[in-house]
């Protein structure tokens, strides 16, 4: 055997050592990207803090007064629901060994919490019909005369209701329930209501609520910020030669400073550029976060701004896969310090992955300062470019000194391609340092296919869509969901032909009060 060949062989059972440690990780070991404690010294953060601070401010603040943190009340708050007030006061009110007339002291209040389980009642409307009788002879043609007030048909020749469909489809696309579950639910409170009738229910209002998905799918191309993101989904329907085939739903949200907070799911089977220029139109000219994926780019009109967190992601596995990690992660400060010397290769991936952290502290105390989007740019300039170019500087110099199959390799074969993309964000105060709005609006969708699996076919794939971006958008707009659902719902059984798409909308100021979470 070669020395070449006996290399290869060294390299990739590094590799596949490393995807062993990163999969029992992801298997029994904690999720989350925090590293280990006290690592502020390792790149010197505290002078690159004093480098870019303002005297005044640090004069300002040594003078402030320390104050204690206040303990959060572990007492529920029930404020925000609706209390019924309930009076136990005595009829006579003459003291029973003397007869004088008693005088109340301050009450006693007792708040109780109550639940009420959901509960289905059927309402039968009668609608008294007439007809006149001098106008019923055979000469004369007779008009039946019904009392008005009878409601209107959601779906002709059912008895659902808007109340009922809002129900099912909070219970699936919020809570995650699959239909099936819903069917044994109903079953124990008596009601016989088969699944593929919810899901025929569900598809055919998804028809009804198809325009306000599209005018969504519309408004989100005229975003000047947008985040997109995709993950995978079976379709049963989807098969070639007889395997089922993976599907994509693609999730577009409006950035930070929209005045149309939104997000639109698009199912789709295939990830190419095609599916990509369905969602926004292919001379998008605005700014487009995402995750590195080659499709985005080809946008040639938009400024596309990378992810910070994936950059950030790729280093934190590094590390985690290293035989160090287990040791360096119990250690702190001066004994940490003295470790990363006597291992510089896990320290130098340390200091890179404190330095992107440090780039995201300083994003959250813009957030926690209020600042808008003129004062995120000029700090930005002045705080993070400094650290970001050293980041890079140091980044570019750990090329040479890691195979590019090994993780750490991986990761620096990453930030350094996506070095420009990364930086935008600087630019422009508008823009985010992450992509993590679309990745939290994929979160749901991944939750929920957890309990569901799969779609049966693509048309209730594209149902799923819809419904998700309805949902979703009516989280971010502060809706009830469930209430939004059933209002909606609603004016589309009184108005079928002509309600108000505009007024409909999640992000409509038309929607009345009583939708709104207080």
């Amino acid at each position: 055997m070669s020395e070449e060949e006996l290399i290869d062989l060294y390299l990739k059972a590094d590799w596949l050592s490393e995807q062993l440690t990163l999969l029992k990780k992801l298997r029994f070991g904690a999720k989350s990207e925090r590293i280990v404690s006290g690592q502020l010294n390792l790149f010197n953060e505290i002078e690159d803090i004093q480098d870019h601070s303002d005297p005044q401010e640090e004069a300002e603040e040594e003078a402030q007064p320390k104050t204690k943190k206040k303990k959060k009340s572990r007492e529920a708050n029930f404020s925000a629901l609706p209390t019924k007030i309930i009076d136990h006061s005595l009829e006579d009110t003459h003291c029973e060994i003397c007869g004088t007339r008693m005088r109340e002291l301050a009450s006693q209040i007792i708040d109780v919490l109550k639940y009420q389980p959901a509960r289905y009642t059927v309402e039968r409307h009668v609608v008294h019909q007439y007809v006149c009788p001098a106008c019923s002879d055979e000469n004369l043609e007779s008009e039946i005369i019904a009392a008005p007030g009878a409601p209107k048909r959601l779906i002709s020749g059912s008895k659902v209701s808007p109340s009922v469909v809002a129900g099912i489809t909070f219970n699936k696309y919020v809570s995650g329930t699959p239909l099936y579950r819903q069917e044994q639910e109903l079953k124990r409170k008596k009601v016989e209501i088969s699944r593929a009738t919810m899901s025929n229910w569900l598809m055919y209002c998804a028809q009804k609520l198809s325009p306000l998905y599209e005018q969504m799918l519309n408004d989100l191309g005229k975003q000047s910020h947008i985040h997109m993101d995709e993950t995978t989904l079976t379709v049963l329907e989807d098969k070639s030669q007889g395997e089922r085939q993976k599907s994509y739903m693609w999730v577009g949200v409006s950035g930070k400073w929209e005045a149309k907070p939104l997000a639109v799911y698009y199912y789709n089977e295939s990830r190419a550029e095609a599916a990509a220029k369905e969602i926004l139109p292919a001379e998008y000219a605005g700014s487009l976060h995402c995750d590195g994926y080659t499709v985005y780019s080809r946008f040639e009109n938009a400024t596309i701004l990378g992810c910070f967190a994936h950059c950030r992601r790729y280093f934190v596995e590094a590390l985690e896969v290293s035989p160090l990690h287990k040791q360096a992660k119990k250690l702190k400060g001066k004994a940490l310090e003295d470790f990363c010397e006597q291992h510089p290769g896990y320290g130098k991936l340390l200091c890179v992955v404190d330095k992107i952290r440090h780039l995201f502290a300083c994003e959250e105390n813009y957030m926690k300062q209020g600042l808008e989007p003129a004062q995120i740019q000029k700090q930005r300039q002045k705080e993070q470019k400094p650290i970001a170019e050293k980041l890079f500087a140091e980044i570019e110099k750990l090329q040479s000194e890691y195979s590019e199959k090994s993780k750490a390799g991986a990761a620096i074969r990453y930030a350094i391609n996506q070095k420009a993309v990364l930086l935008n964000y600087l630019e422009d105060g508008e823009a985010e340092i992450s992509n993590n709005r679309a990745e939290r609006m994929v979160k749901p969708f991944v939750m929920g296919r957890k309990a569901w699996l799969f779609s049966k076919t693509k048309s209730g794939a594209r149902m799923s869509s819809i419904y998700y971006s309805l949902v979703e958008s009516a989280k971010l707009n502060h809706l009830d969901i469930h209430l939004y659902l059933e209002y909606v719902l609603t004016q589309i059984q009184e108005h079928p032909d002509s309600f108000d798409v505009q007024a409909l909308l999640p992000y409509s100021d038309q929607l009345p009060d009583f939708v709104r979470v207080r």
